[in-house]
């Protein structure tokens, strides 16, 4: 993986979600700003990110393209993307995308049902899914 670990203790972890005011809403709600320290953080090369986003945005171009058999490639790409990328992001990445997108949890499963078994991975506290 290209990955860098982060493995020094950061004195102001909270300094990393300073972009991001959502998820530092939900760390101070749940009170997690002093556990942060504990959490083992991983950073990707850029070069590594920036080969991940063209990918998607390949994605997007054959999703949005005229030709049908362009777009069924690309609901196959989607998918693959959504697996590969999205198991290599951390909760608190996704959590503050599904939030600039302004996608519930129960949108984000019917748009990947293929890959979520009945949306398990986005299960919520009204409606929990039985497996």
């Amino acid at each position: 993986m290209n990955s860098t670990n982060f493995d020094t203790n950061l004195e102001h972890t909270m300094d990393l979600f300073q972009n991001y005011p959502y998820m530092q809403d939900v760390i101070t709600e749940h009170k997690l700003e002093n556990d942060l320290h504990r959490i083992k953080w991983h950073f990707f090369e850029e070069e590594y990110v920036k080969g991940q986003f063209e990918k998607i945005l390949e994605t997007f171009e054959l999703l949005t393209s005229s030709n049908i058999p362009n777009i069924i490639s690309g609901r196959s790409s989607a998918v693959q993307d959504y697996v590969t990328i999205g198991n290599q992001l951390h909760v608190f990445s996704r959590e503050q995308a599904r939030h600039e997108l302004n996608l519930s949890n129960e949108e984000v499963a019917r748009l990947f049902s293929k890959v979520e078994l009945g949306g398990a991975r986005y299960c919520t506290k009204d409606d929990p899914q039985q497996l």
